[in-house]
């Protein structure tokens, strides 16, 4: 569907004028959100259902969002060369169609660009996430954004205790907001910078074991985090 058409086409696409349509797109937006974090299998198939409802009945503010988590699926099965070009193409659509959703697709397009652009640069384009998150009252992806620019300045060489101070910061954000499996993740992050100062701090983190057991996403950082800390001290 999409190797037929230039990125110029799509973006030159029609909006999208039928409430109905407009709705479902929302609706979809808000699942795909909710599958990344519990089933994230699933994601592939809202992602290709968003795109053929935006090709086919024009493009909603929405539309971004289904070509942002399409570009970070073709990325994860190692075709970085297409999920650039769909994350490029998902905030080019933001000019077009309103920036209802720029957070989530910055937030997305961003974990894209870090394994294709210099990570110290592309790290920054979490605080315009955060900016234009805020502006359009989405709390949840406006600490998305931070907690992943604060979870990859260990990959971007950032000072450990720079990377300490950031991670304190994001801790009470994420409490203030009760956002508890961002918190969790941050944390356990946070305990391995703490080994790899070499603190005796420890870093306690009451409902891990229950959100491990329940979560998909916070086992696979827990799993990798395990995994990291196991290189790093070999």
């Amino acid at each position: 569907l999409l190797t037929t058409r230039t990125d110029e086409e799509i973006l030159n696409t029609r909006q999208m004028t039928e409430p109905t349509m407009i709705i479902a797109l929302m609706f979809l937006a808000k699942l795909e959100l909710g599958m990344n974090q519990i089933k994230p299998r699933s994601v592939p198939f809202v992602s290709q259902k968003i795109i053929e409802l935006s090709l086919a009945k024009g493009m909603s503010p929405m539309s971004p969002i289904g070509f942002v988590y399409f570009g970070a699926f073709m990325s994860k099965r190692g075709d970085f060369t297409s999920g650039y070009r769909y994350v490029k193409l998902a905030l080019s659509l933001l000019d077009k169609v309103g920036r209802e959703s720029a957070g989530e697709v910055i937030c997305m397009a961003t974990q894209v660009k870090i394994f294709v652009e210099p990570i110290q640069a592309a790290l920054e384009h979490h605080s315009d996430g955060y900016a234009a998150s805020m502006v359009a009252g989405d709390v949840f992806n406006a600490l998305l954004n931070t907690a992943l620019e604060k979870i990859c300045m260990l990959v971007a060489g950032v000072k450990l205790q720079t990377v300490r101070e950031e991670y304190k910061k994001s801790e009470m954000l994420a409490k203030e907001n009760k956002a508890l499996i961002l918190l969790v993740q941050i944390k356990q992050v946070q305990r391995d910078v703490f080994r790899l100062i070499g603190s005796d701090e420890e870093v306690t983190i009451p409902v891990e074991e229950k959100l491990i057991a329940s979560n998909n996403s916070v086992l696979k950082t827990f799993c990798f985090r395990k995994a990291y800390i196991s290189f790093m001290f070999r």
